[in-house]
């Protein structure tokens, strides 16, 4: 596995969707916080036909899964990187000072496909990213 910084294209890339990612969550009514972003998740998984949906289900990964993940180093710290091994490529945050990494994008792909409460869910995965700094320091 390598783990490489954001290169200058990829940190644009980011830019890009945490944007589209406020949009969403604009369209939706849902504001910019860790629930927030799991609500509108799940209001956009309740319009079952694809020809409701104003966005992408790829637009809406990246858009919200690079805000969180934006939320979650503002709160927490750590930074973004580009994580590449056997399966692919993809982007993660990196823990301060520890070499552990959370996929963060991934926790959104696996709740836009699946049939849990994205509401609940993403304030706790946030709450595993804060753990796992709180046992990084000590």
């Amino acid at each position: 596995m390598t783990v490489e910084p954001l290169s200058e294209r990829m940190h644009n890339n980011k830019q890009h969707w945490q944007q589209v990612g406020s949009e969403i969550l604009q369209h939706y009514g849902c504001e910019e916080s860790y629930t927030g972003i799991g609500r509108c998740i799940d209001l956009w998984k309740q319009q079952a036909d694809l020809t409701e949906r104003k966005y992408k289900e790829t637009e809406v990964l990246d858009g919200l899964g690079f805000l969180l993940g934006e939320l979650c180093i503002l709160e927490f710290g750590g930074g973004w990187v580009w994580i590449t091994d056997e399966h692919g490529s993809t982007p993660a945050i990196c823990h301060p000072g520890a070499e552990t990494v959370s996929y963060i994008v991934d926790s959104i792909s696996r709740r836009l496909r699946d049939e849990t409460c994205a509401e609940d869910e993403i304030p706790t995965i946030v709450a595993m990213y804060e753990r796992s700094q709180f046992n990084q320091l000590n």
